[in-house]
């Protein structure tokens, strides 16, 4: 129940708030601009930001149109051609493996916008001797909490921790065993742990001094011999034959 709890709470706070993804909020604009350029030029494809330029707010958009490489001649992919790609590879946590935002023209020769494995796209540009955009690796923000310890697994290592900890100061949330978890949850454990251990010491003392026994010191005594009264008998009776046996001798 309480992870059913967590997930309601931050399923709020996602939805509530928007997600800064490179590229991946500008992709929408992109494409109506593109759209708009291709009604008002009979049908072309826009070959840059530039072609672009009157459709869009430029002033706001700047920044996001620097997430984008065009390509002047459109890439072969699948059934269409693509036109423009994100600068960075994208982990999010609602996809199984990296990929990128791109705009597309399909089969009718209109533009589309789409996200496509990194794979898929890294084969086309190499096959038509193209570079792959290289900014790095951006790891969306959660927007489903269910999916989360997966989602951390497949991260690359250098990520991971920094994610963790980021996750870990803004939501008081944690991974262990697989399974997502709050920090105080992980507080109160070992507040009982710590408190169960005391008790255990303050039971084990307290038997130990109840069933102590005080062991007697055990002193041995050297019987004193007396002489006994015969022997002081015979002693007087010695002394009494002797001087009567020298008081004969004297009259004799």
């Amino acid at each position: 129940m309480r992870y059913i709890f967590i997930y309601m709470i931050l399923v709020a706070v996602s939805f509530g708030s928007s997600v800064a993804l490179p590229g991946g909020g500008a992709i929408n604009s992109l494409k109506g601009a593109s759209l708009r350029f291709q009604r008002d030029n009979a049908g072309e494809v826009p070959k840059s930001i530039k072609d672009l330029e009157p459709y869009l707010d430029m002033d706001r958009f700047q920044r996001k149109s620097d997430q984008y490489t065009w390509f002047e001649s459109p890439v072969p992919f699948h059934s269409g051609k693509i036109i423009a790609i994100t600068n960075h590879s994208i982990l999010e946590d609602r996809r199984s493996s990296q990929g990128r935002y791109a705009l597309y023209i399909d089969a009718d020769d209109r533009v589309h916008s789409g996200w496509f494995p990194e794979n898929d796209i890294a084969v086309s540009l190499e096959t038509s001797g193209l570079e792959v955009p290289d900014d790095g690796l951006f790891v969306q923000p959660v927007t489903d909490w269910s999916k989360f310890p997966d989602y951390l697994n497949r991260m690359p290592d250098e990520q991971r921790d920094s994610f963790l900890r980021d996750v870990e100061r803004k939501y008081k949330l944690t991974v262990r065993d697989g399974e997502l978890i709050r920090l105080d949850s992980i507080k109160n454990e070992e507040d009982e742990l710590i408190a169960s251990s005391k008790e255990v010491l303050k039971e084990t003392a307290f038997q130990t001094e109840e069933t102590a026994e005080v062991v007697p010191v055990e002193t041995s005594e050297e019987p004193i011999e007396k002489s006994s009264d015969w022997l002081l008998w015979l002693i007087g009776a010695l002394i009494v034959v002797g001087g009567f046996g020298l008081a004969t001798r004297r009259k004799s």
